[in-house]
C-alpha cells in the first residue's frame, strides 16, 4: 500500500477548529483511512510573512484510488469549508496539501508530487519527521529527518497540541 502524505493548516479564526473539522471531513470519506495524525504546530507564515501565524499538522492515510482523484476530494473538502482563494499564499481558514503518494512523482499543471516546497517548509518536515522520519522522499532521496537537516526555512516552528486536543 502507497505511504500517502497530506498537510492541514490555517491561520483565520479558531484555527484548531477548522484543523479538526477538515479531519472529521476527511475520516468520513469511505475510501479513506486516516492511519496517524501529528501534533499540531504553530509556525510563522511562510511565502506572504505578513499575516497571522498558522496551525499546521500532517496526516498519513491509505487511499482506495489515484492521486488525482484524493486531490478532488481535498480540494471538495476546502470548498466545502468556504476556503477562499484571494492571494497565493495569503490568510485561509483551511489549506490542504497533498503532499506524497508514495513514490509517485508527477509534474503536471494540476498537481506536483511530491509537493514541490516540502524541502524548504520547516512547518511541513517537522510534523513528517514526528510521523514519517524515514519515509524516504522520491525526489531528492533523502529521509523526512534529513530534509529537516537541511531545510533553510529561519520560521519559527513549535508544536501547540498534542493529536487530538
Amino acid at each position: 500500500m502507497e505511504e500517502i502524505y497530506i498537510s492541514l493548516g490555517s491561520n483565520i479564526g479558531d484555527r484548531n477548529a477548522h484543523l479538526q473539522q477538515a479531519i472529521k471531513l476527511l475520516q468520513s470519506d469511505p475510501n479513506l483511512q486516516i492511519k496517524q495524525i501529528s501534533a499540531i504546530y504553530e509556525s510563522s507564515a511562510w511565502g506572504l510573512e505578513d499575516q497571522a501565524a498558522f496551525y499546521n499538522c500532517n496526516l498519513s492515510v491509505a487511499w482506495n484510488d489515484t492521486s488525482s482523484q484524493l486531490l478532488d476530494l481535498l480540494l471538495d473538502i476546502e470548498h466545502s469549508m468556504q476556503r477562499k482563494r484571494l492571494i497565493k499564499w495569503g490568510p485561509r481558514n483551511i489549506d490542504i496539501d497533498l503532499l506524497y503518494f508514495g513514490d509517485e512523482q508527477l509534474n503536471t499543471q494540476r498537481l506536483i508530487l511530491p509537493h514541490p516546497h516540502i524541502k524548504d517548509r520547516k512547518f511541513i518536515l517537522m510534523p513528517m519527521v514526528e510521523i514519517a522520519p524515514d519515509f524516504r522522499c522520491p525526489r531528492w532521496q533523502l529521509t523526512q529527518r534529513e530534509l529537516l537537516h537541511k531545510c533553510n526555512d529561519q520560521g519559527e516552528v513549535k508544536k501547540v497540541l498534542g493529536v487530538g486536543n
